[in-house]
């Protein structure tokens, strides 16, 4: 029972969110006391609408956020993802709370562009997105400091483990375990020995600086893979190459290495094995 409940609590959040939300609005403009307000049967109705509206609202708001996040990170992309998020989750949001309530008073045969709301509960609606939304992105630039933090595992340079999800699990997971890192349509993979595909927060850029120089090698813009997955590889014309992997992955990657990183990945290559048959002596 106890894990039902927690799972259920960030939706018991949201409509109580909601309630109160709804109440604030219709209540604070109100120049009668409270008292007065719950005599009347048309309170309750307009408290009903408006907690619908609020939780909709909120729902649609995280839903909103939770897409942003995976198809247009923060890192790297600041500037445009502030945008997305004053368009969908500011604008977008207020605009379809004022094509509801026009819904509403269209319903009740009232005249919606002068009523009261178009002039106070509005904008009081329009902060409430606000502040929402800074919250979220507060939340979520405070999440990324931490997963940034979380790479350092085993010393103050390079790691040894990355934080990845699989579905609602989230773990570490081991270098020596991992194939290749492949990133496309703003989110990361990371395809493991076991046949495993995590997600993972990091893109190729941040990985290329944070992981140890001797773990692999990104043959191309959208993929990096591990030396000790790379079986061999073959030369092909105009200064390119491709990579034969010794596990099974998905045909569609593709195992080009691009023109401008042939060279170091063959000099890179080399050098891997050197150390390889270096180590192997003893």
């Amino acid at each position: 029972m106890k894990p039902y409940f927690y799972k259920k609590l960030p939706t018991l959040g949201r409509v109580f969110l909601a309630l109160i939300g709804a109440q604030y609005i219709l209540i604070i403009p109100q120049d009668h006391p409270l008292s007065q307000l719950l005599q009347l049967k048309g309170y309750y109705v307009a408290l009903l609408a408006s907690t619908v509206i609020a939780w909709l609202l909120i729902w649609l708001s995280h839903q909103v956020h939770l897409q942003l996040n995976q198809r247009l990170p923060w890192e790297g992309r600041m500037v445009r993802r502030l945008l997305a998020q004053v368009f969908f989750g500011l604008v977008l949001m207020m605009g379809l709370d004022l094509l509801l309530v026009w819904c509403y008073f269209y319903l009740y045969h009232q005249d919606f562009l002068h009523s009261r709301y178009m002039r106070v509960e509005a904008q009081m609606v329009g902060w409430m997105l606000l502040c929402l939304n800074i919250t979220r992105i507060c939340y979520d630039l405070i999440q990324e400091k931490q997963n940034q933090n979380k790479l350092f595992v085993d010393d103050q340079e390079f790691v040894h483990y990355i934080q990845a999800c699989l579905g609602r699990k989230r773990s570490r997971i081991a270098l020596d375990e991992i194939i290749l890192f492949y990133h496309a349509s703003h989110i990361g993979y990371a395809y493991l020995i076991n046949g495993e595909i995590w997600n993972t927060d990091y893109t190729l850029n941040t990985l290329e600086k944070k992981l140890p120089p001797d773990f692999g090698f990104r043959i191309n813009r959208s993929l990096m893979v591990n030396w000790q997955s790379v079986r061999s590889y073959e030369a092909l014309g105009n200064m390119q190459g491709r990579l034969t992997i010794k596990h099974p992955i998905e045909p569609r990657l593709n195992l080009m290495i691009s023109r401008n990183r042939f060279k170091n990945f063959k000099k890179n290559y080399e050098q891997y094995k050197g150390r390889k048959r270096y180590l192997n002596k003893f």
